[in-house]
């Protein structure tokens, strides 16, 4: 199951995070800025966001 910490967890919310990494959700991300190819860059995006390597993976607190 996704695990965040309360304060990353709603801002994701804030976001459009759903809890899973959804074709919607990929898109939203996509508006801000991912390409879909998840570069290097883009993967150091989403670490700043608490992802965690997967795109079907989790989200984890620090």
């Amino acid at each position: 199951m996704t695990q965040v910490n309360d304060c990353k967890y709603n801002a994701l919310i804030t976001q459009g995070y759903t809890g899973n990494i959804t074709r919607m959700w990929y898109e939203h991300l996509g508006s801000m800025g991912l390409t879909g190819n998840v570069s290097e860059r883009e993967l150091a995006w989403l670490g700043g966001l608490g992802y965690t390597g997967h795109l079907n993976d989790r989200w984890e607190s620090y």
